[in-house]
């Protein structure tokens, strides 16, 4: 068998393969970009039916974390925040409270995401530091993490190395705490 042909066998297989695997990725690809839509589907008819004002705060929050577009994610998270703070402002007691401002702390975020994407970094930060002293005065220090991830990328798009470097050190010390 002479060179060029080995060569040749060798690249039809490798072409072979190589189709293969993409296929075998976008049929992936496509079984789970399906089932994240099962699963939106299914919340927003859980929303609807929804049996109290907590119960509706949690599937907003699962929505807004499932839904990757704005246009989409943006109205639930808008909800959440109106929702939470129109709730915050009935309730007494402390429990309650404190969920509902881990909901409210949390459409904060959202918004500083929101506005980080949309390239309005003054917005986002205001935000995200709304949300940071939220989640401090909870003790939730999964989301005192992020938050200070999101504050630290922002200082860093500013141009505000020092602020970035802090809040991402913060960071990453708020993590080696869980």
């Amino acid at each position: 068998m002479s060179v060029q042909k080995i060569i040749s066998s060798f690249y039809e297989r490798w072409k072979n393969n190589v189709l293969l695997s993409l296929c075998i990725i976008l049929v992936l690809h496509y079984q789970v970009l399906s089932g994240q839509q099962t699963e939106v589907d299914s919340l927003k008819s859980l929303l609807v039916n929804a049996k109290n004002d907590n119960h509706k705060l949690d599937i907003l929050n699962q929505l807004i974390e499932l839904i990757e577009e704005d246009s989409i994610w943006l109205p639930y998270n808008l909800e959440m925040g109106q929702l939470s703070s129109s709730l915050l402002k009935k309730t007494n007691n402390v429990a309650e409270k404190k969920e509902l401002q881990k909901y409210f702390a949390t459409h904060l975020y959202f918004n500083g995401i929101y506005y980080y994407d949309q390239a309005q970094l003054p917005k986002a930060l205001n935000f995200h530091l709304q949300s940071l002293s939220y989640f401090e005065k909870l003790n939730l220090i999964n989301k005192i993490a992020e938050a200070q991830n999101e504050i630290g990328t922002v200082y860093n798009q500013l141009g505000d190395y020092n602020n970035a470097l802090k809040y991402l050190q913060l960071s990453y010390n708020s993590q080696l705490k869980k």
